[in-house]
């Protein structure tokens, strides 16, 4: 799978763990969409050990907001 441009940040958040072709930040809001699409994506879900199981935009919202309360 293949990052976008649109799934790149487009701020200038700190990087908390930065290796040589990624780097780990905070989420935020903003991020939710691009992150309900990699988990719409059959193959990435089977990488991150849970195969078939789709989210939808709402269902990260839903999980972002239980994490900010």
């Amino acid at each position: 799978m293949l990052s976008t441009d649109i799934d790149r940040p487009k701020d200038d958040r700190p990087i908390l763990l930065a290796g040589h072709r990624v780097g780990l930040a905070l989420m935020r809001k903003e991020d939710v969409p691009a992150i309900a699409r990699w988990n719409q994506d059959l193959e990435f879900t089977a990488r991150m050990g849970s195969p078939g199981e789709v989210h939808s935009l709402e269902m990260r919202q839903e999980a972002y907001d239980r994490t900010r309360a």
